[in-house]
């Protein structure tokens, strides 16, 4: 078979020592009046250079003996491209199946068609597209509005757990304190009660004995009676100021760990919102 550019016009995937898979090698095809097809080994060729313009090269083909006998198109297929056919007659085949007498010619085309041209978009592709560029814009906007708005929204949620947590423990200090002074007033008015109720019990007991006595006795144990129930009454006054410090505390720091807590998922909400947008229009 003679010819010019057999072997193409690339080696395709040839390239360096390492990656010696050429595709260059003439295949040629041949279609039969019947419309078969057979592809037909090449050998000998005479030169396996590419882009060889017009200079003539020539390869021997081995035509299958089963193939039937009578007119075939006959083209050369490299790297995946056919040539444009041309008219052979097959001899030394088998007979033709009967009832066709003449060769139906049927277009060749390459086996792998290049893309000549992006694909063309009609009116409602193009208002779609203009749609979808607009939508884009809005959410990319939507997405640097809502990004700050997280991040403004994050700090002064923290900032105003920090002050209700300060203005807290403060609350809890004062009341403490006024809870402290409240109990050692009471204290010192009932001590001084009982010294005064003590010394007018003295003043009116009576002067003969054992009356006097008797009456020295129970102003003496009535005295020690008022100022151990003052006593008592000033230690349970400091405990329950005490207890009720270390419940206003523990309730400002519970109070501060939710409010951080709760800071926390609304910024994450907030953050994977935006980074949902950004997935959906990206």
């Amino acid at each position: 078979l003679d010819g010019r550019q057999l072997n193409g016009l690339s080696q395709a995937s040839m390239y360096g020592d390492d990656a010696t898979v050429a595709t260059n090698y003439p295949i040629v095809r041949l279609r039969t009046a019947s419309g078969r097809v057979v592809f037909c080994r090449t050998s000998g060729h005479s030169t396996m250079a590419i882009a060889t313009g017009s200079l003539p090269a020539s390869t021997t083909v081995a035509v299958p003996a089963e193939i039937e006998n009578g007119p075939a198109e006959l083209a050369v297929v490299a790297n995946g491209i056919a040539s444009p056919p041309c008219s052979t007659t097959v001899v030394g085949g088998v007979e033709p199946a009967r009832g066709r007498k003449s060769f139906r010619t049927v277009g060749s085309r390459p086996m792998a068609v290049p893309r000549q041209s992006t694909a063309k978009r009609g009116l409602i592709a193009t208002i779609g597209l203009g749609l979808r560029y607009v939508a884009c814009g809005f959410y990319f906007a939507s997405n640097w509005a809502a990004q700050l708005t997280c991040a403004e929204t994050e700090k002064k949620a923290y900032a105003q757990c920090t002050q209700t947590r300060d203005e807290g423990y403060q609350h809890c200090t004062e009341t403490r304190d006024n809870g402290y002074r409240q109990c050692t007033e009471t204290r010192d008015e009932g001590y001084d009660r009982c010294t005064q109720t003590r010394d007018e019990g003295y003043n009116q007991c009576c002067t003969w004995w054992p009356c006097s006595w008797a009456c020295d006795a129970w102003v003496w144990v009535s005295n020690v009676v008022c100022v151990a129930w003052t006593w008592v009454s000033n230690v349970v006054c400091v405990a329950w100021t005490w207890i009720s410090n270390v419940v206003c505390v523990a309730w400002t720091w519970i109070s501060n760990v939710v409010c951080v807590a709760w800071t926390w998922i609304v910024a994450t909400v907030c953050k994977a919102f935006v980074w949902v947008m950004k997935l959906v229009c990206p």
